[in-house]
């Protein structure tokens, strides 16, 4: 059951709405009024009905095909100058969110690509699913430019959308302990 705005709004601010902690009262689970913000820095003006824009934050990691995987510092780059994603084929970049996000043990998020960076023809990976638990972390967003002109990427340029749904009971073991992307506060490449 997706989650709306009213509810994003609360749990961002680390309260947890009467109508999801009645829910699951119903399911004989009592969940705490107060927990961690969900989404760090919370800026009303993100929250969509059902979802909450994210940015893009100041690490990337990206594939030069010459000479593989480099960090690159974003902080120096701007709306006005901001680094230019090149059109080669296939070339990919990894990109940390502005945001950092602390999932309840009874939330899902799901990433996708806002619709008018999809028609600038950015494109995300399908990787963007966060397991209940995840916490202290920001998302890795994976992208490809499969335009063929440059696409800016600077701190604060909003890339997708991020939905939460509830869980229907706990999990025995939430990602908060079988999780190995905790606490990434940057672009993370793959653990294995």
């Amino acid at each position: 059951m997706k989650i709306v705005d009213s509810q994003i709004r609360e749990l961002c601010q680390g309260r947890v709405p009467v109508g999801i902690r009645s829910f699951y009262s119903a399911l004989g689970i009592d969940i705490p009024p107060a927990l961690l913000p969900m989404v760090e820095p919370y800026e009303p003006s993100l929250v969509n009905p059902a979802s909450i824009d994210v940015r893009i934050g100041e690490s990337a990691c990206i594939e030069y095909l010459d000479s593989g995987w480099k960090d690159v510092d974003l902080s120096q780059f701007t709306a006005e100058k901001p680094y230019w994603m090149l059109p080669y084929p296939h070339e990919r970049v990894l990109v940390g969110t502005l945001e950092t996000f602390n999932l309840p043990s009874f939330i899902v998020g799901i990433f996708k690509l806002k619709s008018s960076r999809a028609r600038e023809f950015y494109q995300s990976i399908l990787a963007g699913y966060a397991d209940p638990g995840w916490h202290g972390s920001r998302l890795t967003m994976e992208l490809l430019n499969f335009n063929t002109d440059p696409m800016p990427l600077y701190p604060g340029l909003k890339m997708g959308q991020m939905a939460f749904d509830l869980t229907f009971g706990l999990p025995s073991s939430d990602y908060a302990v079988t999780g190995r992307y905790n606490g990434d506060m940057g672009a993370a490449r793959s653990k294995g």
